[in-house]
């Protein structure tokens, strides 16, 4: 499981409302800067399925090589083989995402995650 990195410096808060002139003397422009925290639930299954099974012989030897031998006599025989072995391994994940919140302003509520974030 990978580790978590440290958490990021948590942006002051800051709630500003203002009013600017526009060129007509009759208008005014309003500009609000509000914090909104925007929270999704990411679920991610893992899959990892084996395919088949490859063995294949590269080489075999065996030392010392056959000879007849009456049925009494003791035969030993050393074999060696030099195999591959092929595994093909599929990794794969399913992700799913859906809504978790929005909170606004000062994210009273408690079930949001941006309430830890920004006290």
């Amino acid at each position: 499981m990978p580790k978590k990195g440290p958490k990021p410096p948590k942006p002051k808060k800051h709630h500003k409302h203002s009013t600017k002139d526009t060129h007509d003397k009759n208008t005014a422009c309003a500009f609000l800067d509000e914090e909104i925290c925007i929270e999704a639930k990411v679920t991610v299954n893992p899959d990892v399925s084996v395919g088949e099974i490859e063995v294949k012989c590269l080489e075999s030897t065996i030392d010392p090589s056959s000879k007849h031998k009456n049925a009494s006599d003791e035969c030993t025989m050393i074999v060696s083989q030099l195999i591959r072995v092929k595994i093909p391994v599929h990794f794969k994940a399913n992700v799913k995402a859906e809504k978790h919140g929005v909170s606004c302003g000062d994210h009273s509520d408690e079930s949001s995650s941006c309430l830890d974030d920004h006290k």
